[in-house]
């Protein structure tokens, strides 16, 4: 409780307060007190569970899905053992980084800088998806466009094994780190000029993308 009092020179003690101030002062208590309780809330309030981790049951295969110049490029098709639907599965590819130089598609494992990419694929498996990673022809010794068109045969791999594989080929997306992503947006550049052809510079355009 709080209260103010006034002494005059007389020694006279004098109500600081009409009953509006003492209103006033009510509610300015009241609204202390619920300050003071939703402080004492967060500070002793139990502190929120650990996340936990993502777990994921796949089989793991490896398939040759393409070989250009006789050089076998090699697949890792990752599939969920706990679908919970019979129907065709959607498929996200991996395509990895390394500066178009180095890396292959067991990096899906150790990726560097970016190590949210496993936990992001282990979500995937765990929902359900269909996750591959791939191999790519490299620099210096396979010049561009090689590892671009590698990409696309992958796709193309897919779609045309898509009842094998228990997977739906109008579903496929793709996510890469680094050199990779640059290679996904290069795949979906050439998408878009195919689908959008008359506008865009009319430029030959090398291959299909499927």
């Amino acid at each position: 409780m709080l209260c103010v009092l006034v002494y005059s020179k007389n020694g006279a003690v004098k109500d600081m307060f009409s009953s509006l101030h003492r209103l006033r002062i009510i509610g300015l208590l009241l609204a202390i007190l619920v300050l003071a309780s939703l402080v004492t809330l967060l500070i002793f309030r139990h502190p929120p569970s650990p996340p936990q981790s993502t777990t994921a049951n796949y089989s793991l295969q490896t398939v040759t899905y393409c070989s250009p110049e006789n050089v076998p490029q090699l697949m890792d098709i990752y599939t969920p053992t706990n679908a919970s639907s019979n129907a065709p599965l959607p498929v996200v590819e991996m395509v990895h980084g390394g500066a178009w130089q180095s890396g292959s598609k067991a990096t899906i494992n150790t990726i560097d800088p970016v190590p949210e990419v496993p936990e992001t694929i282990l979500g995937l498996l765990a929902q359900g998806f269909v996750v591959t990673s791939i191999n790519y022809r490299l620099a210096p010794q396979d010049q561009f466009p090689a590892n671009i068109e590698d990409v696309k045969c992958s796709i193309r791999y897919l779609r045309a094994h898509a009842a094998q594989y228990h997977i739906d080929p109008h579903r496929i997306g793709l996510m890469g780190s680094s050199a990779g992503g640059h290679l996904v947006v290069l795949l979906l550049m050439h998408l878009l000029r195919q689908v959008h052809r008359p506008t865009l510079p009319k430029r030959p355009i090398r291959t299909r993308l499927f």
